[in-house]
Order: structure tokens, then sequence, then C-alpha cells
């Protein structure tokens, strides 16, 4: 790549503080100063990035430019801190074998590395780093001696042909489809530090018979046992609010399973053809349970295998009051929710007319001083 010349740099800069006092003036922030820009990291001219200066002045990288097999991620460009790896920089490289990540870099963005199927080994050095569900996603090669794949706290992958798999200790996050479609697993073990399960997490281990979720997980996201058709026993912790969409999804062998009074929240079809379920042990009472937000025939499915002969009876009354009472207070929250947007949405508007007022008002008063002056000079 050819090294532009000094001059058009410095053009390219004044452009730049040009349009971050043009943002300021606007809307009252710098934020037209996030512009991608391209650096070279030291010491060699194919390692380029793309990226784009945040507003606390550190750099998120955008986009490898590079072809190298072990690539170390700079700390810094431009003479700036480099403290963010963005969405899909290095997606689908299959080149990369090794990424060296320096302590400054604390975020690793969604896809980040998605499908890097020939990375082997990542040193992510921060102590404490943001991981998103997908960063690691179908790196098959970055895998320990049990065919796990993990990075730092996250799981994002079992590669093996075990029927038994245990996420080790220390493990805080299960990544997004971290075991999908992983046939051949009967049986996974969770640590006690889990407090994250993302989205199609186990979808379709067609033989997975048996799981304990442990406590300090509080969601169960979409879809996340959906197709597990053998699943039979698993164990909910008192933790958990919220049941995503699908999240049993035609379970079939499902036919016991523990429901705390803290879920207030069930997604659409979460246990739909779930065939086997028999009993579902409540804790809560009729309130609490009527008080849960579902569709109807969730709370049919549900109602009709509880252990609380009060909540089967519960009359159709009860649950349109409860239903009735929900949709108030969804309604209160999205005319509170618009009532704020609309607010949002009017103070760039009043600031551009009060720019524009000040704007008018500078024009019309320079009017009357060089006429003024013009008189003066008649005279």
């Amino acid at each position: 790549m050819k090294k532009p010349e000094k001059s058009i740099i410095k053009k390219g800069k004044a452009a730049a503080v040009a349009l971050c006092i043009l943002g300021t003036a606007v809307t009252g922030t710098g934020v037209f100063c996030q512009i991608p820009l391209t650096a070279y990291a030291e010491g060699s001219s194919r390692s380029a990035y793309d990226y784009t200066v945040l507003e606390d002045g550190t750099i998120e990288l955008n986009k490898y430019l590079g072809d190298k097999e072990d690539v170390i991620i700079p700390s810094e460009l431009d003479k700036k801190t480099v403290s963010s790896i963005g969405s899909g920089v290095f997606s689908h490289s299959l080149r990369i074998k090794t990424v060296e990540i320096p302590p400054q870099v604390t975020n690793i963005g969604e896809y980040a590395f998605y499908y890097c199927k020939n990375l082997t080994k990542v040193d992510v050095q921060a102590d404490k780093v943001t991981i998103a569900v997908n960063s690691f996603t179908g790196c098959e090669s970055l895998v320990d001696e049990n065919g796990l794949s993990v990075v730092k706290t996250g799981f994002f992958g079992y590669y093996g042909d075990g029927e038994e798999v245990a996420v080790p200790q220390g493990v805080e996050m299960i990544g997004e489809s971290a075991m999908y479609e992983c046939g051949g697993v009967k049986k996974v073990t969770l640590p006690d530090s889990i407090r994250r399960i993302s989205e199609n997490a186990f979808a379709d281990c067609s033989s997975l018979q048996e799981i304990s979720l442990p406590e300090g997980v509080e969601v169960i996201n979409d879809c996340t046992f959906s197709g597990c058709k053998s699943l039979n026993t698993v164990t909910l912790p008192a933790s958990l609010t919220s049941i995503g969409e699908e999240a049993f999804f035609e379970c079939e062998n499902l036919s016991v399973i523990n429901l705390e009074s803290a879920v207030t929240t069930i997604g659409a079809d979460a246990f739909y053809g779930c065939d086997a379920l028999k009993e579902v042990k409540y804790n809560g009472n009729v309130q609490q349970f009527a008080a849960v937000e579902m569709d109807s025939e969730t709370r049919d499915i549900l109602k009709e295998h509880i252990d609380n002969p009060d909540i089967q009876n519960m009359s159709a009354p009860e649950q349109e009051s409860s239903a009735e009472s929900q949709e108030n207070q969804s309604e209160a929250s999205a005319a509170s929710q618009a009532e704020k947007k609309t607010e949002n949405n009017n103070q760039p508007i009043i600031i551009i007319v009060c720019a524009s007022a000040v704007i008018l008002l500078v024009i019309i008063i320079a009017a009357v001083v060089i006429r003024k002056s013009r008189k003066n000079t008649k005279k």
C-alpha cells in the first residue's frame, strides 16, 4: 500500500477536526470524531488495522488487514491505547494460528474470531475482559486435551467424542451454540461458577439425558435445550427468573421439571412438544403463578401437570385478571418509553433550532455593524 503524502494526512486531520467541531456545535457531543481510520503496527508494513477512536480516546479495532499466522494485537496505535477488538475483526480468518492480546484490551466483540478454524492458541493477558458470547464460536482447533474450547471464563465449544462433558471450574459463560448438535453427549456437568447460558447452547444435543444448572444462573435463553429429544432430567436453580422462547422445545422425553416461584417470564413455546411431561414441581402460590408472564398455551401445559391443585383449578377470570394487570403494566411501560423517546428525539431538533437562531442573530448583528460602518465611512 502506497504511503500517503504528509500534506494529504494533514488535510485529512484538518477535515476530521472540522467535523468534530461541527458535531460538537450541532449535537453537543464529538460524535463525528468516531471516524474509521487505518494504521500499521510498528515494525510491520503488513499488519494493518482499520480502527475507530472511541469517546474515551482509546481505540477499537474494526478490521485486520494483515496476513500473519501469529498475530500480536498492538497495545497502542498512533499513540492511542487499543482497548477493544470490535465485531468480526478476524472472522473466518483461516490463516491465523495464534493470537496474543495485551492487557490493555478489555473487550472482545461479537464474532471477533468467529470460525477461525486454524486458531490453536489465544493468550488474553488482561485480568478482567468482556468477551462476547460468540467471539470464538467455530474455533475447532482451539481446544484442550479434553476437546473443550475455553478462553478465559468463556466456554465456546466441545470438539471431543466423549459421552460425558465436564465444563471446568472458573468458566462463567456458556457461549452461543457452544454444544450445538453434539449428538454423542449424554451428560453435561456444569461448575458452580456458571452465570450465563447463551442461546442454542445445547440445542439439538439429541443424546443429552441429564443436566443440572447451578445457582446463580438467572436466565435460560431462547432455544437453549431445543431439540434435546433424550433429555429427561433437568434441575433448575432457585435463582432462575426467566425462561426463553423454545427453551425446551420438543424435549419429548422430559417428564419432570422443577419451577421456582422466582420465575417471572416464560417465553412462547418454551415447553412445546414436551409430550412426556407428567409433573411440574412448583413452589409458588396461585397469585405468583398467575403473575408469571407467558402465553396461554404454555400456561395450559404447565397447569395440566402442576403439583398444586389450587393452581390446576384456577378459574378463567383469575387468569384473565392477571393477564389484564400484566397488559396494563406493559401499556404503561410502553407509554412511558414512548414519552421518553419523544423527548430524546426532540432534543436534537431543539439544539439545531437554537443553533440556527444564534447564527441568524449573529448575521443580523453583523449586518447592522457593517451598515453603520458604511454610513460612518460616507460621512
